[in-house]
């Protein structure tokens, strides 16, 4: 089952990464510890890459109905770090 979850991370003065996404919770969890390789999403020379942890993950809602019409709309938007992974092979 898939839930609805709120990525954000702070770059200090470059700027934030943020966006809303579903997922399912075991693919957060297996997430926690690696690195998402973002690139230079914030301008020129930014090469921006992060350990994801807890911190940058927010649940906003396991309703299923809700999910299921966020999904069906295309409401997710900004980044989703579990895109960004780096590949571990």
């Amino acid at each position: 089952m898939k839930t609805l979850y709120r990525f954000k991370l702070s770059c200090g003065r470059m700027g934030e990464l943020e966006g809303m996404f579903t997922a399912k919770p075991e693919d957060i969890e297996a997430a926690l510890g690696k690195t998402a390789q973002f690139g230079e999403v914030l301008g020129k020379h930014s090469d921006i890459s992060v350990v994801l942890d807890e911190g940058h993950f927010e649940l906003l809602t396991d309703d299923p109905y809700f999910v299921e019409k966020f999904e069906l709309f295309g409401c997710a938007s900004g980044f989703n770090p579990l895109s960004y992974l780096e590949d571990a092979s």
